[in-house]
């Protein structure tokens, strides 16, 4: 199991039940109250425990509705077994409908696992696909809609990465394009007199930006194709820090003009998220074709220089995982951007 899908929540709310487990377990209500217990039974909407409360176990009855989102899908996915693909589905819809993404991803997950080696596997797994890029794609447009351009960012390279083959190329490089476009208007635009920069200057820094954004959605338009990619990665990589030293030169030139560095730094945030984005990208298109020492040497460059990023981190914990399991199964666990935990669980044994 791969730690992609990174919990919000604490461990013990994310991971699934498994039906009939004597180990009791927390569950946390919508009002925050939270107790150990274990479900028994699930029938129209309510749910009967066995609850642990001041050390006496005690039946309980409660309506699923009343409980948190996350302990919803942990109740509901204690009655839903390892080969039941139609349970998981309906698990990860219901997820991904109360806000939890990273659940959605484990019971996708589950779901394809359900249907290995089953006569109706393809047509199952192209079911999940479609649901999945579906799924990342409304998100995707949602946290744009929102102005949150870092998840917008998240969801996106999710789809380009791990379901590369799932989207249309064309699809990946618009969608890039509309959050450069976003990313752009959330930078500072001082006015002309606020600020020593010439207009000379910007362009010397924003050709390379835009020839760097060029490489990386050539390397999403080849995302199939893994050496090419990677190759566009690379290069995409390069024009951002040859950017960046326009930029240093440029906030050498200008020292102590805080408006000339405000101006440059905000410009530079682009310039480094870029290139980590292109580093990490590259090791995700290696890590699925299995080349896992290619994949880390592209995360040990991000953290050489930023050792505390989390999702470099993330993804060198991943590619661990991936390469002891030899599985392409962490395409399906998604973590929420920002997240550090990992979302773990088993699916329920077979009822």
């Amino acid at each position: 199991m791969h730690p992609i899908a990174r919990a919000l929540l604490p461990l013990s709310l994310a991971v699934p039940v498994v039906a009939q487990d004597a180990t009791p377990r927390e569950y946390r209500l919508a009002t925050g109250q939270s107790f150990q217990g274990k479900a028994l039974t699930l029938a129209e909407g309510t749910v009967h425990m066995k609850a642990n409360i001041l050390g006496s176990e005690t039946d309980l009855h409660r309506k699923v509705a009343d409980f948190a989102p996350s302990s919803q899908i942990a109740i509901e996915s204690a009655f839903v077994g390892a080969k039941d693909f139609a349970g998981h589905m309906r698990l990860a819809r219901r997820a991904a409908e109360l806000d939890e993404l990273e659940l959605a991803g484990v019971h996708a997950r589950f779901a394809a696992q359900a249907v290995k080696g089953a006569p109706d596997e393809a047509e199952r797994m192209l079911e999940l696909k479609q649901w999945a890029v579906a799924t990342l794609t409304q998100r995707f447009e949602q946290e744009l809609a929102a102005g949150h351009v870092h998840g917008a960012r998240h969801y996106l390279d999710l789809l380009s990465g791990r379901l590369h083959d799932c989207v249309d190329a064309a699809a990946l490089q618009a969608m890039d394009e509309k959050l450069a476009a976003a990313a752009a208007s959330q930078r500072a635009k001082p006015a002309a007199t606020s600020t020593p920069l010439t207009d000379a200057e910007r362009k010397l820094v924003q050709t390379k930006v835009d020839a760097a954004d060029k490489q990386f959605r050539l390397g999403l338009a080849a995302a199939s194709k893994t050496v090419e990619a990677c190759r566009h990665y690379d290069a995409a990589l390069a024009s951002y820090r040859a950017a960046w030293k326009e930029i240093e030169a440029l906030l050498k030139k200008h020292g102590g003009d805080a408006a000339a560095h405000a101006e440059l730094h905000d410009l530079g945030a682009h310039v480094m998220d870029g290139g980590k984005r292109a580093a990490l990208q590259a090791a995700t298109a290696l890590a699925m074709q299995s080349n896992y020492k290619g994949a880390m040497a592209r995360v040990n460059e991000v953290l050489a220089y930023a050792p505390g990023d989390q999702e470099a981190l993330a993804m060198q914990r991943t590619i661990v995982e991936a390469e002891a399991a030899a599985s392409g199964d962490w395409r399906w666990g998604w973590r929420t951007a920002g997240s550090q935990r990992p979302a773990q669980g088993k699916p329920a044994k077979k009822q």
